[in-house]
């Protein structure tokens, strides 16, 4: 028994015990959530570039954006905070820092925005301070 499918070839496998088969098949919903995530969530489209250095660095960009968003989802998921990929991306979009100088130059602050429930989760499943305090002259929160 040959298979038509790239890469896999059956005649190799003595027995197929079908519980396995089918756990394999039901496992694929990963490997399809997966390109979804990468499609929908962190928008990978094809982009055009024309040479292979921009090619090669543009499908490392994203292999390594998709790869921190499931760590990221993992470890949420072992400190008993589920996050979906949505709500990661959405979290970590509303947290920003501006940081205003002095006309001289001898003052700066810093403008935090609130965390939110989800980015707080996010921070403490990366050990990141909540505090977020920055070594400029004033901070300020709003």
């Amino acid at each position: 028994m040959t298979s038509k499918i790239p890469y896999l070839n059956l005649q190799n496998v003595k027995q197929v015990i079908p519980q396995t088969a089918l756990r394999r098949y039901k496992d694929l919903w990963h490997v399809e959530e997966t390109f979804r995530i990468a499609k929908s969530t962190l928008k990978t489209r094809p982009i055009f570039h024309w040479t292979s250095s921009r090619i090669e660095a543009h499908m490392l960009l994203c292999f390594m954006t998709l790869f921190f968003e499931r760590f990221l989802e993992l470890l949420l998921r072992k400190d008993n905070n589920p996050l979906s990929p949505d709500r990661i991306r959405y979290a970590l979009a509303g947290v920003h820092s501006v940081v205003i100088e002095g006309a001289n130059k001898n003052k700066t602050a810093t403008i935090l925005s609130k965390l939110s429930s989800d980015a707080e989760k996010i921070f403490k499943a990366l050990n990141i301070p909540l505090d977020r305090k920055f070594k400029q002259d004033v901070v300020t929160k709003f």
